[in-house]
């Protein structure tokens, strides 16, 4: 995927250049004559049409909230899903943390903050990991994983799965490429979770807890409990409650 993206950026990079050289002066004096010249008469030296407001201390409980799906997510499966499966499993599976949200006035800065993990702490040498799983963290409350505590088992699992089957498993796991970081993954209580490194890696937690890359599903998921390609049942926010291929998606607020 980081070989694919990089190539249209590139692409895209030397198209917006031939362009700009072959038309930056005549489409510039062009702009400044239509818009009347370069000064700000209002004084507005930001660039914005309007200033971006937080409205959120005046939202309200309750309410439907509709978006767009671009593409037909194949399967719901995080572990053997298309691409367009992550737009459904980021609402609904918990990663041991995830990128920090961020607010109009305080924006994302790409550091992590807590998930299923409340913490986590890494070896001088770089080559262990070790996360502390959040103790009372329950699964949806529909059956088959009816309000149960998530366990380090589920994320020993899921990993396991995700080294074996994953679309992504070459980004992380050593078993599938050299050039992978992740060892080996082991619970050594019910509360711990540690990674194996094969080397040192700056990027791990990054990577480890990309949207694309490992989530944490149910055992259930695993030994045919519920079907992971048309369900989900997970510890995340919102719970899938309805599902049509190619016609929509319904989400409902996750009580638990």
């Amino acid at each position: 995927m980081d070989g694919y993206w990089s190539k249209v950026l590139a692409l895209r990079l030397s198209r917006r250049r031939a362009l700009a050289a072959g038309g930056a002066g005549a489409l510039g004096g062009a702009l400044l004559a239509a818009c009347g010249g370069g000064g700000d008469e209002s004084g507005d030296s930001s660039g914005l049409v309007s200033k971006p407001v937080d409205t959120s201390a005046k939202a309200k409980r309750g309410g439907v909230w509709k978006n767009v799906v671009t593409n037909e997510a194949i399967s719901l499966d995080q572990i053997t899903g298309n691409f367009g499966v992550q737009f459904h499993t980021a609402h609904t599976y918990s990663r041991l943390a995830r990128y920090k949200l961020g607010t109009v006035n305080d924006p994302p800065d790409g550091s992590m903050e807590p998930d299923a993990a409340t913490s986590w702490e890494s070896s001088p040498d770089g080559l262990t990991w070790t996360f502390k799983l959040r103790q009372g963290m329950k699964w949806d409350e529909r059956p088959p994983t009816s309000s149960r505590a998530l366990t380090t088992e589920d994320v020993k699992l899921s990993w396991d799965k995700f080294a074996e089957l994953s679309t992504s498993r070459s980004q992380l796991a050593n078993s599938a490429t050299p050039d992978a970081p992740v060892q080996s993954v082991t619970t050594p209580d019910g509360s711990t979770v540690v990674f194996k490194l094969a080397f040192p890696f700056s990027a791990f937690m990054k990577s480890l807890n990309y949207p694309w890359h490992f989530s944490i599903m149910p055992k259930e998921a695993f030994t045919g409990g519920f079907d992971p390609k048309s369900e989900m049942r997970g510890t995340g926010p919102w719970m899938l409650t309805k599902y049509e291929p190619s016609v929509g998606y319904e989400y409902r607020r996750n009580p638990n």
